[in-house]
């Protein structure tokens, strides 16, 4: 997998998989929405939509639910009453990415965001803002 594309993944799964907030996020079934944004990107990247079921332990432990690529390594991460932030760094042969997150939640429904940076060897540094929100759908479906 390319450098570009284990970013975008560890950026998704970052998105869609969430920092859950302990007893301020429903489990169930959620719809995440997620909108990129890239200074210098000639088209606008349309926002993409996700769904994703949660469990009671997955909002339970927000170790748990913060998943990341396997070259990206959380580096902190607190919750304060309904708020989730994080840092993350992910580090491959082709360059290095930092960022960080936050997120509200709202018990049905969340909002955050999250800024990451590219380094890749031999190319300019991109930065990337990411604005995405969740809401809850209903129960999961068995």
């Amino acid at each position: 997998m390319n450098h570009s594309k284990k970013i975008l993944f560890a950026v998704a799964a970052l998105l869609s998989g969430g920092a859950a907030a302990g007893p301020m996020m429903q489990p169930g079934l959620w719809e995440i929405t997620t909108k990129m944004e890239m200074p210098g990107m000639p088209v606008a990247v349309p926002p993409t939509k996700a769904t994703h079921c949660y469990t009671p332990q997955d909002v339970e432990n927000t170790d748990k639910t913060i998943p990341k690529d396997q070259s990206c390594k959380l580096s902190s991460h607190s919750v304060v009453g309904n708020k989730v932030t994080w840092a993350v760094s992910c580090q491959d042969k082709n360059g290095t990415t930092t960022g960080s997150g936050e997120m509200t939640y709202k018990g049905d429904s969340y909002d955050g965001t999250m800024k990451m940076s590219v380094k890749a060897k031999g190319a300019a540094p991109m930065n990337m803002a990411y604005r995405y929100s969740g809401r809850r759908l209903g129960d999961c479906k068995k």
